[in-house]
């Protein structure tokens, strides 16, 4: 009977978090839009950071700090600019095949970091990358 009962609730519950998440970062219910809807912009901003390095994962949770703010230490992210457990300030991804899915999910091929750089900082990437020589094969700088 538990068995039965969980795998016909189950999937309505999922369901039912998944849009008020959804909601939750965008603005928007996915079920209360239209399918055209669903590839806008979503009312509410957000900032993504792709944190690579050996133990990522580990490492980046640790300086967040708990998802529960209260729970967390002194001057962690979370603790200092989370309210409560849903507005903890940041997510982070819980293994590095999460991170590669959420990474797909919020298109983070499309990054548009470069160009608010470029408008608040004039070209200080490019600065950067000429001080580091980052792209720069052997023969051009000969």
């Amino acid at each position: 009977m538990h068995s039965y009962l969980f795998d016909r609730v189950a999937p309505i519950f999922a369901d039912s978090q998944f849009d008020n998440i959804v909601q939750f970062m965008t603005g928007y219910k996915p079920s209360e839009c239209e399918e055209g809807e669903k590839a806008d912009r979503g009312k509410e901003e957000c900032f993504a950071l792709v944190y690579e390095g050996v133990e990522a994962v580990s490492t980046i949770r640790k300086i967040l700090g708990p998802t529960d703010p209260s729970r967390a230490e002194p001057g962690s992210v979370r603790r200092e600019f989370g309210s409560d457990i849903m507005v903890n300030a940041a997510h982070a991804s819980d293994s590095a095949d999460n991170a590669a899915r959420e990474m797909g999910i919020i298109q983070i091929e499309d990054d548009g970091i470069p160009l608010w750089v470029e408008k608040y900082h004039g070209p200080l990437l490019t600065r950067v990358k000429a001080k580091l020589n980052i792209g720069k094969t052997t023969e051009n700088l000969t």
